[in-house]
């Protein structure tokens, strides 16, 4: 029974899940150009704090970094959901999910104004990623601009 019960698994998803950590710095690069294009406006200043907050987080040169979120924003045309990315990031410890959110309000702020989109997407990916809200909240207000 539990042999079939398996075999029906392997053949919904014959594939394990990727967690590579190329796989997930390009899930965050992906999150991180989801949060920016948000509101329709391409920014330098969100660029620039794209770039350096991939770096920051996943500690990878910067020209490694301008690729990934460049391959980031080509793939927003075909991103059904914030759930694709996600998924690759969920075995990412507490604080480091905090980093990431504090990181997708930061790229929000970096043009001066959070866009009610911005926001949305940003409180979705804390939800999958299974942040509470306390914990969003935080996120949020240390990077507000005083």
């Amino acid at each position: 029974m539990i042999r079939k019960i398996s075999q029906l698994f392997q053949k919904l998803n014959p594939e394990p899940l990727e967690t590579s950590s190329e796989s997930q710095h390009q899930a965050i690069a992906g999150l991180l150009c989801e949060v920016s294009h948000a509101d329709s406006v391409a920014d330098l200043d969100e660029h620039q704090a794209k770039v350096s907050l991939l770096q920051k987080i996943t500690q990878i040169p910067e020209s490694e970094s301008i690729a990934l979120i460049e391959k980031g924003a080509q793939q927003l045309k075909d991103a059904v959901s914030l759930f694709e990315y996600t998924t690759q990031l969920r075995a990412m410890d507490p604080e480091q999910r905090f980093e990431l959110i504090q990181g997708l309000w930061e790229v929000a702020y970096a043009d001066g104004t959070v866009d009610p989109q911005e926001e949305a997407i940003i409180r979705q990916v804390a939800e999958l990623l299974y942040v509470d809200h306390s914990e969003y909240i935080r996120a949020k207000l240390s990077v507000v601009p005083h």
